[in-house]
Parts: C-alpha cells; structure tokens; sequence
C-alpha cells in the first residue's frame, strides 16, 4: 500500500473512530439516567422529583448542588456527586429528567 493511501485511510477512519468514542462515552440512554435517579435520587426527590427540587432555580445552581454537594436547613444534606464519577454532563441531564418527571407528577 502506497504512503498516500495509508494517509488517506488514516485521515478517514481517525476522526470516525473519534467519533464514535466519543459518542459512547458521553451520551447517556435513558434507562441509565432513570436507573441512577431511582438508586441515588428518589429517595429524597421522590419518584417524580416531588421532595426538594425547585425547578426554577438556575440549572447552574442545580449542577453545582449535584457535582458538589449542599448543605441544607432540614438533613439530609445534598451529598456530592462529582467524586463519586458523576460529570458535569451527566448532571445536566439529571436535571433535565428531574424537571420532565415533576411536570409529570403534576398532571
């Protein structure tokens, strides 16, 4: 195989396999999120993130609360997440189910 073909398979499939990689690390499915919410979350949230979970504060605030803990008036405590492997996107996303199930429980 000539060196132009080699460079042209390697500028090819590189930025694919990138790709893919990258899609299979950071994507989360639904049924992942919705198994961690009901293992970590629920039992202070509620089913339908009913229990200590203020929809209109700053989605910031609510990221930072679950990367980094929070303490509150009435225990338990907010615990931190980010050490325990939990990325700033993978809060994001538990935010957003959190909202989605609280606009359940309301209708």
């Amino acid at each position: 195989m000539s060196l132009r073909r080699h460079f042209v398979a390697v500028a090819v499939f590189v930025p694919v396999i990138l790709l893919a990689l990258t899609h299979t690390t950071t994507s989360r499915s639904p049924d992942e999120l919705s198994d961690f919410y009901k293992t970590k979350c629920s039992e202070c949230h509620g089913d339908k993130a009913e229990l200590k979970f203020d929809e209109k504060l700053p989605e910031t605030d609510m990221v930072k609360a679950i990367l980094e803990g929070k303490l509150v008036d009435e225990p338990p405590d907010m615990p931190a997440f980010e050490a325990r492997g939990v990325t700033e996107e993978k809060a994001k996303a538990l935010v957003e189910l959190m909202k989605k199930l609280k606009k359940t429980a309301k209708k």
